[in-house]
């Protein structure tokens, strides 16, 4: 039996849904989802070795969506979701740089060592710092799914091809944040990609209600059955 622990945001909604088409294939495994907005989860504090909430607001948000007031360090994989830490906040700095230019080594070196700068303040870098305080299990860090492509509302940002190279600086700077935290970062599946880079619009939730954020339950099928194949592959429960 392998127990899993998402701690999150608004974006769990999707692995949700995703979870509840899959959890008649795995009967042996179970998901714990911790949701609140990034401004309270950055009062989780570490407390006997687990994590606590700072707030009752807080507590509440625990309680409702994970049923439990605190973090224990008792879950076999954890992953940390969302919570800010998106590419286009960390990579929006180079928009007017050029692709050619974000190639050469020095460049590039230069553009992860920036966006790294960004990242480190958002609330997922510092959750999984906290997080690795208190276990020892797997840990694995997944980024807000990137903005869906929309022809009528182009990203400006991955304009003019620039897409395929910010989101390889984009993993490169996950990457190395995770590896100090000792946790391993999972990019987006690549058969939610539209060849923009951008995240297709069969995944979005509902752009008729004026979200264009959120994604649906087909994008967390895809995601939830991911994170499955890793955690049996990392979780020495899973054996």
């Amino acid at each position: 039996m392998v127990s899993i622990c998402i701690i999150g945001d608004s974006h769990l909604s999707a692995l949700k849904g995703g979870w509840d088409r899959l959890i008649e294939e795995y009967p042996g495994t179970t998901f714990t989802f911790f949701s609140a907005p990034n401004n309270q989860i950055n009062g989780l504090r570490l407390a006997n070795d687990r994590l606590v909430p700072g707030t009752d607001k807080l507590r509440e948000h625990l309680m409702r969506t994970g049923g439990a007031p605190e973090i224990a360090p008792t879950y076999d994989v954890y992953i940390v979701y969302g919570l800010q830490l998106q590419i286009r906040h960390a990579l929006r700095m180079f928009r007017r740089v050029r692709t050619a230019a974000l190639k050469k080594p020095r460049k590039r070196k230069r553009a992860i060592r920036r966006s790294a700068k960004v990242a480190r303040k958002t609330c997922a870098i510092k959750t999984l710092a906290k997080l690795r305080q208190c276990t020892r299990a797997p840990i694995l860090l997944i980024a807000t799914p990137y903005k869906p492509d929309d022809p009528a509302k182009p990203d400006r940002l991955f304009r003019k091809g620039k897409g395929e190279i910010l989101k390889e600086i984009f993993d490169e700077m996950c990457n190395e944040l995770s590896a100090k935290a000792k946790a391993i970062f999972v990019p987006q599946p690549e058969e939610t990609i539209a060849p923009s880079r951008a995240t297709t619009l069969a995944h979005l939730r509902s752009a008729r209600e004026g979200d264009s954020t959120h994604m649906n339950a087909d994008y967390g099928f895809i995601v939830v059955r991911h994170i499955l194949e890793i955690a049996e592959a990392v979780s020495p429960a899973a054996s």
